[in-house]
């Protein structure tokens, strides 16, 4: 069976060298002996979501979250359809903010996001939220770690991905980070999380392999 990976918005959304979260699920899925295809795609692109089995995005600055908004809009039936059937996406950093229900920018203009979850997001004009992040989930048997570096905050997450342990929530206040919710996983973390957490791409290997109908293997 042929696992299919996608980046989407790899030349957008890839402030923090996010392209490695691609590179850590390919690496870990060939080593349990699956045949792999990655892929990337991006403004423009032709993208059937349901082709895919796993797909990340990352962050990006406010205009290439704009562009990545507008063009996501449209594809939005889609997305959804891709998610109905359990195919996974992980979001990382502010890529977050695009599948809540509406981004409020720092100058107060509310703009609406995917809407295919019911958190929202807000933006500071003046304010960037920085600090090293431990955070732990019942999902993962072990600790996650990673950096936030942020000026948005998300309000009315309901199922946060983490409990933080050190370091800052999903806004002022909130002990939680991140959302999810069926097969959607979105973190505040930047960058190559998956790298810096191989137990948390070994989460989504465990799910991938046990689809293919194929034992895992512990990596050595």
């Amino acid at each position: 069976m042929k696992i299919r990976l996608l980046h989407l918005y790899d030349d957008l959304l890839n402030l923090y060298g996010e392209y490695a979260n691609l590179s850590a699920m390919e690496r870990a899925l060939s080593e349990q002996g699956l045949e792999v295809e990655a892929d990337r795609k991006s403004l423009g692109d032709e993208v059937n979501f349901s082709e895919y089995d796993w797909i990340t995005l990352g962050a990006g600055t406010e205009k290439a979250l704009k562009r990545a908004l507008s063009d996501l809009l449209p594809r939005k039936e889609g997305l959804s359809v891709s998610l109905a059937e359990g195919r996974f996406l992980l979001a990382t950093g502010n890529s977050l903010s695009l599948f809540g229900e509406k981004i409020t920018d720092g100058e107060g203009r509310v703009e609406p996001a995917l809407g295919l979850f019911s958190y929202e997001t807000k933006v500071s004009g003046s304010e960037r939220r920085l600090s090293d992040e431990v955070c732990q989930s019942d999902l993962l048997e072990e600790p996650c770690v990673g950096f936030m570096n942020t000026a948005q905050s998300l309000y009315g997450v309901k199922t946060p991905l983490f409990r933080v342990r050190h370091g800052l929530g999903n806004s002022p206040g909130d002990g939680g980070e991140g959302f999810f919710e069926g097969s959607f996983f979105g973190t505040q973390l930047t960058g190559p999380v998956l790298i810096k957490n191989p137990h948390f791409a070994s989460f989504f290997v465990k799910k991938l392999t046990e689809k293919a109908g194929i034992p895992y293997r512990e990596p050595t």
